[in-house]
């Protein structure tokens, strides 16, 4: 008998936003590689009042309800062998989100443009949750290539000295081959260890390359961060994965949907848990 408390579903939080519809695409083939189920959730952001009559409730619990229907089509259409949850939970998203991550093997959220007005007035549900979640997050940047068959965007992953960058490329490695996407690892400059030499990201990369002769790896490196490097970027990224550390450089990296005040990376992000 299989064990329910040991499979960690793939979480998608579906507000209603075609940005939101991204994710549940994007997390699809994340729940088929891992056999697990995929989870909607829409979280109402507020608490359920405990004396409000069902009326009063309704358009709450339609758009809701419309919402998870929407998502739950969508992937069913994507005729993939998944499992399908849905449901809806009355609560702060941030909250419930960063809840479910507890017991999530990946959390997905879509982001209509982050930008530093948005954080800073409005609040970036996308930017808390990956800051705080207990799984790796992406965010999920409306209208990203997600297409099945091989990809010609690139997985950008920051290489650099610092403890968990093992961890972080693995998960970039993994998001690559299932999406059957080449891979370039950048060597960053961090402010505190200084910039990694071609010659040792060269070695990691060959590493790489025989461990995984099926991904398409290359190697670049670069005098600054990666959302530095991101922004000058041409060719088309996929998804940059950043670890834990640098979940503070998301709003850098996915950017706001219309007229930038600066250059942004604008692909999708993942912070790798």
């Amino acid at each position: 008998m299989t064990n329910t408390a040991n499979i960690h579903p793939v979480v998608v939080g579906i507000d209603g936003s075609e940005a939101a519809l991204d994710a549940a695409l994007w997390a699809v083939d994340e729940a088929v590689g891992r056999d697990v189920p995929l989870r909607l959730l829409h979280v109402t952001g507020m608490r359920r009042p405990p004396f409000a009559s069902a009326e009063a409730l309704d358009p709450e619990i339609e758009y809701g309800e419309t919402s998870l229907r929407d998502a739950s089509s969508l992937v069913t259409a994507a005729g993939k062998n998944v499992k399908v949850e849905a449901e809806l939970l009355w609560d702060s998203v941030e909250d419930a989100l960063i809840t479910e991550s507890m017991s999530a093997s990946m959390l997905y959220v879509g982001s209509v443009g982050i930008g530093w007005v948005a954080k800073r007035l409005l609040g970036s549900t996308a930017a808390t949750v990956a800051e705080k979640a207990h799984c790796s997050v992406v965010v999920v940047r409306y209208k990203s290539d997600i297409g099945s068959g091989h990809s010609s965007q690139w997985i950008v992953v920051g290489v650099d000295e610092r403890p968990d960058n093992e961890l972080v490329v693995a998960r970039a490695l993994d998001e690559a081959r299932l999406r059957h996407a080449p891979v370039l690892a950048v060597g960053t400059w961090h402010s505190e260890l200084g910039g990694l030499s071609y010659d040792l990201l060269d070695g990691r990369v060959e590493n790489w390359r025989e461990r995984f002769p099926d991904l398409h790896i290359r190697a670049v490196s670069t005098g600054g961060s990666l959302p530095q490097f991101l922004a000058g970027y041409r060719d088309d990224v996929l998804l940059a994965v950043v670890g834990a550390d640098d979940a503070d450089q998301l709003p850098l990296i996915v950017g706001p949907h219309e007229r930038p005040l600066l250059p942004h990376g604008e692909c999708s992000v993942m912070v790798a848990r």
